[in-house]
């Protein structure tokens, strides 16, 4: 018969004057009863019949690290019974009790750790979840048994290198990249944060004295002739390549609308009056912007005017799924968890597809730059600039929280000062062929005026 495991919680009080919780194990209709470190001041104080291993209630001010400790050992007991159940015939509940150490009082960060993950995914940022949740199975793999006390800057060294060595699983052949490392290790901080600040198990961060590593990647944008190029390809009517096109064009023509966004954009963020509002996925900030004539044109191509306020404009999603009837972005922040999980992955797969389509796209139109979804961001960005737009209105355009982040973003893509400064310290005149290229562009007034302009200077300069 197998065993049973269960706490509870001594009558009498000890000599500190607070009640032990016990580990009570059964078999076979004998028990044994061993200490946990764990005490409580009052009875009133613990429930072990409690869910969700909260066995010690909230009244009790360290209630958090106790039921750390209570779940350590309960795993701990389970763990040692099925060890001397793989060596042994009949298990001894009284060598099981023996194997369990009654010296370590520090609680096993990978336990706490779990608890976060799962928190953060039950209160709907799913995302977010997910990155905890893979920083755990990766601790897991190093050291699952790891307490708070073994956790100093020497460990975090040791699970950086241990990090590096690990395979990158969307490129086989590749370990994992210094940026990849920099998330996880950005996680475990913010763990120990929480720790620290919120639920007081620790007094001190060994981040504090611990530099993360970080390395700039760049950025990939497009030209206009570019993007030209993109516009210009012959592509089926009604493929999946072409509507990825369109939704990379059209949030390229509207300020960068992030993937997640455009896929789940709805008839009823296009208005009447020619704009564009919505409220972005990723933090409910609202954007209303004018669509331009490029925008519209590729708005008009899905208009049959059969369609209802509420279906999607792209066909990515499909309008009689389940989550479809959540609209609003207040509609979402209370879809079940379970449903809100399923949509994010939908939207991540079709996400996916539009990047492996890109890189065909970018084939077909001769780029040979890493296109992404995103890149349609970068671009509008750079271009933007290019054309002495002001960074205060490039922030409100992008959605950024801070001047600071707009102006951290540009860096990377302000080149053409660097370009000026290079023809005027060599005096390089531009290529012929790149000023016709850009010509082209101009309508036929435009040109007329740039020639007109030129015509007058020459006649007024000296001979």
């Amino acid at each position: 018969m197998a065993a049973t495991f269960k706490l509870e919680l001594n009558h009498k009080r000890s000599r500190d004057g607070g009640y032990c919780v016990f580990i009570r194990i059964c078999q076979d209709r004998r028990y044994r009863r061993f200490k946990t470190p764990v005490s409580v001041a009052r009875k009133s104080d613990f429930n072990s019949t409690a869910r969700s291993e909260n066995w010690i209630k909230s009244t009790d001010p360290d209630y958090i690290k106790k039921n750390l400790l209570l779940k350590q050992e309960l795993d701990g007991a389970s763990d040692a019974y099925l060890e001397e159940k793989q060596t042994h015939r009949k298990v001894s509940i009284n060598k099981v009790a023996e194997k369990r150490k009654k010296d370590d009082v520090s609680p096993r960060f990978l336990i706490y750790a779990e608890k976060i993950a799962d928190e953060v995914k039950d209160t709907g940022h799913i995302r977010n979840g997910k990155k905890y949740k893979n920083f755990c199975n990766k601790l897991k793999a190093f050291c699952p048994t790891a307490t708070f006390a073994d956790i100093d800057t020497a460990f975090l060294k040791k699970f950086e290198a241990h990090l590096l060595q690990l395979p990158n699983s969307r490129i086989p052949d590749q370990r994992l990249s210094v940026n990849a490392v920099y998330v996880e290790m950005k996680v475990f901080r913010a763990i120990l944060n929480r720790a620290k600040n919120v639920d007081k198990l620790i007094t001190s961060n060994p981040f504090e004295s611990y530099q993360l590593k970080q390395t700039k990647t760049t950025k990939d944008k497009l030209t206009r002739e570019e993007i030209n190029a993109i516009t210009a390809l012959d592509l089926e009517e009604g493929s999946v390549i072409w509507h990825t096109r369109n939704a990379f064009l059209l949030s390229f023509y509207c300020a960068g609308i992030r993937a997640g966004d455009v896929i789940q954009m709805r008839w009823s963020n296009i208005g009447s009056d020619g704009r564009i509002s919505y409220q972005m996925d990723m933090n409910g900030k609202v954007r209303d912007l004018a669509m331009v004539r490029q925008a519209k044109e590729i708005i008009a191509f899905y208009d049959k005017g059969t369609h209802l306020p509420g279906d999607y404009i792209f066909p990515f999603l499909a309008n009689d799924a389940p989550w479809a009837k959540y609209v609003t972005y207040e509609q979402k922040q209370v879809m079940p968890v379970a449903l809100l999980e399923q949509l994010l992955n939908k939207v991540g797969s079709v996400n996916a597809i539009f990047n492996k389509n890109l890189k065909t796209i970018a084939e077909f139109a001769g780029i040979k730059k890493h296109v992404t979804f995103h890149v349609s961001r970068h671009s509008f960005a750079t271009m933007a600039m290019n054309e002495n737009v002001d960074s205060m209105t490039i922030k409100g355009a992008l959605a950024h929280s801070s001047l600071q982040t707009t102006e951290t973003y540009l860096q990377e893509f302000n080149m053409t000062a660097i370009d000026s400064a290079l023809q005027r310290v060599f005096d390089q005149k531009p290529d012929p062929e790149d000023v016709l290229e850009k010509m082209k562009l101009l309508s036929p007034e435009e040109r007329k005026l740039i020639i007109d302009s030129f015509t007058v200077q020459a006649s007024v300069s000296p001979a």
